[in-house]
Formats: C-alpha cells, sequence, structure tokens
C-alpha cells in the first residue's frame, strides 16, 4: 500500500477539494469586479470616449460594455471546470473511499445533489447566482446598447445570453456524465 492510499491521500484529495473552493471563491469575486469596472467605465464616462490620434475620439466609452458577456462567459467556464472538479473528486471518494465517514458523508451529499427536494437540486442556489448573474449582465448589456442606440452591438448582449445558456447546459451534461460514470463504476459495469 503506497503513502498515497492511506488517510495521506485522503488529506490530499480534501486539500484538492479544498484549493478548488479558494478558486471557485476567486473566480466570483473577480467575475463581480471586472463587471463592475467594465460597468463603470461603460456607463460613467458616456460620450467622453477614448482619445485617438489627433485629439479625435477614437471610440465611445460604452463599447466597452461589449467585453462583458465575454467576461462572464469566460469566468462562467472557469467556474464550472472547478465545480466538476470537486464533484469529481466527492464521487471518487464515494467510490473508493475506505473511511466510513467520508464515504457516507459523500454518498448523502450526492442523493441530495441529485434528487434534493422535489426534484430541485439542493445546491442550485450557488448555479443560480453564477448563471443568474451571467444572464442578468448579458441582458443589462444588450438593453442598454439597444437603448443607447447600438443596435448591432447590443447584439453581443444577446450573444452572451446564448454563451451563458450553452455554457450552463453543457455544464450539466457533463455533470450527469459524471454521475453515470460513477454509477457505472459502483454497479461493476465500467
Amino acid at each position: 500500500m503506497s503513502d498515497t492510499d492511506g488517510p495521506a491521500g485522503m488529506d490530499k484529495l480534501r486539500d484538492e477539494i479544498i484549493e478548488a473552493q479558494r478558486g471557485h471563491l476567486d473566480m466570483v469575486k473577480w467575475k463581480i469586479m471586472l463587471v463592475a469596472a467594465l460597468g463603470a467605465v461603460g456607463l460613467g464616462f458616456q460620450g467622453v470616449g477614448l482619445s485617438g490620434a489627433g485629439g479625435r475620439t477614437a471610440l465611445p466609452a460604452h463599447y466597452v460594455l461589449c467585453l462583458i458577456p465575454f467576461v462572464c462567459a469566460y469566468c462562467d467556464l472557469m467556474l464550472c471546470t472547478l465545480l466538476l472538479r470537486m464533484r469529481a473528486i466527492g464521487a471518487f471518494i464515494r467510490h473508493r473511499g475506505r473511511w466510513k465517514l467520508l464515504t457516507d458523508y459523500e454518498d448523502c451529499i450526492a442523493s441530495l445533489r441529485r434528487n434534493g427536494n422535489g426534484g430541485a437540486r439542493l445546491f442550485g442556489f450557488e448555479e443560480f447566482a453564477v448563471f443568474g448573474a451571467s444572464y442578468l449582465f448579458s441582458g443589462l448589456v444588450a438593453l442598454v446598447l439597444f437603448l443607447l442606440g447600438e443596435t448591432a452591438l447590443s447584439c453581443l448582449g444577446l450573444f452572451g445570453l446564448g454563451c451563458t445558456r450553452l455554457i450552463q447546459c453543457r455544464f450539466h451534461k457533463k455533470s450527469d456524465m459524471l454521475d453515470e460514470f460513477m454509477h457505472d463504476k459502483e454497479a461493476g459495469t465500467s
């Protein structure tokens, strides 16, 4: 039995989950800060624009708002990656764990995540906050740019809504694939 098969191995997995949680929280903070900064620049200096050569206005400041949907999509992808990493480690502990307390805990969490209350996901608030914020920010970008007469650019906000939906669907699919894989593993078919 190697050193990583015993309690030291479980500690390493637990540390990996903790690091993923820290990274997740940091990414949420960065998402909010970046969106707030871009929004402040895009709305705070309305009509001022960025100076071009010879003192001409190169771009209106509200063009910066177009970056918000891309920032949201990038952050959402990173957040989903970290969530899936945490779930995969939890599933591994549930499947391979030799310590009853940890495996019982992971079994309980997996069951609650899958079934929840009346089919709702128990930990759905976090997902609602992450994706809901992206829907809100992208929708606001589309609305503000449309109201500013930038109809073509407002489509970037709509693009952001589509990206958020795509990321959310892919996250659910990958999460379900992980659950199915681990279920097959537990049943001995994989």
